[in-house]
């Protein structure tokens, strides 16, 4: 939940979602570091403590809303300094929010507290007379094209006011009406990826209840491991319909889900060459995790290079080099063979220590093992990619990974895989995951000469956080409630993968036939006198496995009996003539 309180001397309204510290509170100075962590940041950089008496990030528009709401507390605060360097505040991810609060400075709001030039609105509680109040006295800096911030070249502390403080109401976000469910495990089937989101989404804002997902955290909408499933997607030709680029206040277009799976499922981007054959994955140090490390250069244990370091500083070069070689990865020749080249090079030694160590006993690329196997025993269930360290992870109360664990498997030349995600941002974050998963999926499945199969997504904590609402709501209504209703049956989207139901009504029974879709194979039969028998029947044999497929076979046995009942002709999927010519058309 989101509050206000006095903290040295300082007023500040915090929210769980957007980091905001309190430095100095004689300051007229506040500093948004965008996506970069502000504890990374304060342990880097601890005189901005003393520069700054407000430091805060912006991972997404809506925290525009919590930096007005502590600029409007803290009237002395006359300049708002914008700094992020680092790449991931560069991606089309990372620049949405400071994009929006740059325009905001830049054409301010209209009517609807809408900043002009974007798709997204500051809260109703929020007063429009104070942000314009604001806009006018506060300067804005945006400094993200400096690697580093030189706080001595910004303007010194001032002590005087513009305004007396305003505290704007809390802002609530009335959750939408949730509808009676089965509670946990909800199964989605699609065929495409954009398909499954929209009805992921649906199934959230209809079936979600109000929970907090951290101990003292705001209410979202969620709902319990939800799992699907897409069952035909190409990784090379993602299907991104209209609808979606459309939605701008999602952010996905075609370059930033690219630059999303080359920044957080691709190693390139942090890939450097430290030495003739040697490459040292560098994750940005203001980050905590990244799942491109994760996947692609998992860290090996903490306790080997701290090691590593200690024998550096009590034995020098060749203390540590004993330890590297004695664990070395490669085999004895390739061992020596390192040592050798690096010996003769001109490096020092902790250089030399730092390449040998990269060498010899290198980060887990998890891709690379899972392509191995496959091709070495392509039918072994032990193709795994796991994120989650527990001997770190699970001792941390933030920074942790949300993916947690990619399973492979392979039948027929095709390879299928099994996400697990542990807490999952359905609105902002699910396509752009999926998108890195299928390109992952394609990458494997090229590699190892197999056809890209089945995405399974596994959300325990499939959510929607309130500042989406609304954008969820629109989306909804627009390609959901305000869509005519498809009244045919298409068998590449509604095929049941258990069979087609023939039925028809003969010698005074009532035929049911369950057919293979594909070969037509006859896979089960059954006859009766009434729809309600055979119902029973394909419920206990568990014949389907559609809603829609089964609301169809309810229809037509319902009609069946009807024609049967009355001596008429039954036409399965057909209108049926009643006595005195009137027409029911299935």
């Amino acid at each position: 939940m989101t509050y206000t309180t006095l903290v040295h001397g300082l007023e500040l309204y915090k929210h769980a979602e957007f980091s905001v510290r309190i430095g100095n509170p004689k300051s007229s100075l506040a500093l948004c570091v965008v996506w970069q962590d502000v504890d990374k940041i304060l342990e880097s950089h601890p005189e901005f403590l003393e520069k700054f008496a407000l430091i805060g990030n912006l991972r997404s528009p809506f925290g525009i809303n919590v930096i007005m709401y502590n600029m409007a507390l803290n009237p002395h605060v006359k300049h708002l300094v914008v700094w992020g360097p680092d790449k991931l505040s560069n991606t089309n991810i990372g620049l949405n929010g400071k994009n929006a609060l740059l325009e905001l400075w830049k054409s301010g709001l209209d009517e609807k507290k809408q900043i002009i030039g974007t798709p997204f609105k500051l809260v109703e509680e929020i007063d429009a007379s104070i942000v314009q109040l604001i806009l006018s006295h506060v300067k804005l800096h945006e400094e993200s094209g400096q690697p580093q911030l030189d706080v001595n070249l910004l303007p010194e502390f001032t002590d005087s006011r513009y305004m007396e403080s305003a505290r704007f109401p809390e802002f609530v976000v009335k959750a939408p009406e949730t509808l009676p469910s089965e509670g946990f495990t909800y199964l989605i089937r699609e065929k495409k990826g954009a398909d499954a989101y929209l009805s992921l989404l649906w199934h959230i804002w209809k079936y979600g209840k109000k929970s907090p997902i951290d101990e003292g955290g705001e209410e979202l909408k969620e709902i319990r491991d939800a799992v699907v499933v897409i069952e035909n997607e190409d990784p090379e030709n993602i299907q991104i319909p209209e609808w979606m680029l459309e939605a701008k206040a999602l952010g996905i277009n075609r370059d930033a889900l690219e630059n999303y799976y080359k920044t957080q499922f691709s190693p390139e981007f942090y890939r450097k060459e430290i030495f003739p054959g040697v490459v040292k994955f560098e994750r940005p140090k203001d980050y905590s995790y990244l799942y491109s490390e994760l996947i692609n250069a998992f860290p090996r244990p903490q306790e080997v290079t701290n090691t590593v370091q200690t024998l550096l500083d009590t034995q020098d070069y060749e203390g540590a080099m004993i330890f590297i070689a004695m664990n070395s990865k490669l085999n004895k020749e390739e061992t020596q063979m390192m040592i050798e080249s690096i010996r003769q090079s001109n490096l020092s030694q902790n250089e030399k220590a730092e390449v040998l160590l990269e060498a010899l006993i290198p980060p887990t690329d998890q891709v690379a093992n899972v392509i191995d196997r496959i091709k070495r025993k392509k039918a072994d269930l032990d193709k795994e990619i796991v994120l989650w360290d527990s001997r770190y992870h699970s001792k941390l109360e933030s920074g942790r990974p949300c993916l947690e664990k990619f399973s492979f498997s392979v039948r027929d030349d095709r390879v299928d895989v099994h996400v697990f995600v542990r807490t999952h941002d359905i609105c902002q974050a699910w396509f752009f995951n999926f998108y890195g998963i299928t390109r992952l999926l394609g990458k494997i499945a090229k590699e190892t000469g197999c056809s890209p199969g089945v995405i399974t997504i596994e959300s325990q904590s499939a959510h929607i956080y309130p500042r989406d609402w609304e954008t969820v709501k629109k989306l909804l209504k627009e390609q959901i409630e305000d869509k005519s209703v498809r009244m045919f049956f298409d068998p590449e989207i509604d095929g049941d993968p258990r069979g087609v139901m023939n039925i028809d009504v003969i010698d005074d029974k009532i035929k049911i036939k369950l057919q293979d879709l594909k070969s037509g194979d006859m896979l089960f039969e059954a006859e009766g006198t009434s729809a309600r028998e055979l119902m029973y029947k394909i419920k206990h044999f568990k014949l389907i496995s559609r809603i829609d497929h089964a609301a169809f076979v309810g229809s037509e046995l319902a009609k069946a009996e009807m024609c049967l009942k009355l001596g008429i002709e039954y036409k399965y999927d057909g209108p049926i003539e009643l006595p005195g010519g009137k027409k029911i058309i299935s």
